[in-house]
């Protein structure tokens, strides 16, 4: 598909897992070898401009060492259902405390294949749930590759919140993916289901808080 630049602009609804330990250029290997594999994602691109030309497709079978990585931000697709396929971002964030793997996907690419309404309220914007589901999908495959303790899914998540941070109370509103040893310090909080990998997912209650309205692009 022909992107615009403007499909890649405004906030993203992303994956984000945390890989530990910090820095590990061994998981950060994996977990991209892990998904460019998959039949999850098609074709990886350095210049957004070439995202869905094939022939200038940069996907690699396997990457060795962060040398043949060269940069942390990438391009690719996503078909999600039945939906035409859109433009996504693979994104390796370093914050000098934890490394977040992010699957990003542009609102405004949402908007080509399904209705967006912002704010981001589960009641006005059914499709939450299905890229939810494709989220939790990449999550078992990571997970099944590399272990992991913590996830987020949502608006703009990356560091909006860390395993450390995490409360209660925060569980109960917000979408995280836990591993089992992780849950047990939050027995008291319901989750909705229990994933292949044996990830604990609990929803999003309602609207995607993470994100600030008024710094939207």
């Amino acid at each position: 598909m022909n992107y615009q630049e403007n499909h890649w602009d405004g906030s993203y609804y992303e994956l984000g897992v945390i890989i530990e330990p910090y820095n590990s250029q061994d998981k950060i290997i994996s977990a991209l070898n892990c998904i460019i594999n998959s039949n999850l994602i098609t074709g990886l691109w350095i210049d957004r401009k070439d995202t869905g030309i094939f022939e200038k497709s940069f996907l690699k079978s396997h990457f060795r060492s962060l040398k043949d990585l060269q940069i942390y931000n990438y391009y690719s697709e996503v078909k999600i259902l039945d939906y035409n396929p859109i433009g996504c971002l693979i994104i390796i964030i370093q914050d000098g405390i934890n490394t977040w793997f992010d699957l990003c996907i542009p609102l405004e690419m949402l908007d080509l294949i399904v209705e967006v309404e912002y704010p981001l309220y589960t009641q006005t914007n059914p499709w939450i749930f299905e890229v939810d589901s494709f989220f939790i999908k990449i999550a078992d495959l990571l997970s099944s590759n590399l272990f992991f303790d913590f996830a987020m899914i949502g608006e703009e998540i990356s560091g909006y919140m860390t395993p450390e941070e995490l409360t209660v109370e925060e569980l109960k509103k917000s979408g995280y993916l836990l591993s089992d040893r992780y849950r047990k310090k939050f027995n008291t909080v319901p989750f909705k289901m229990i994933t292949e990998s044996g990830l604990y997912w609990y929803p999003n209650k309602g609207i995607q808080i993470s994100f600030d309205p008024n710094s939207r692009d």
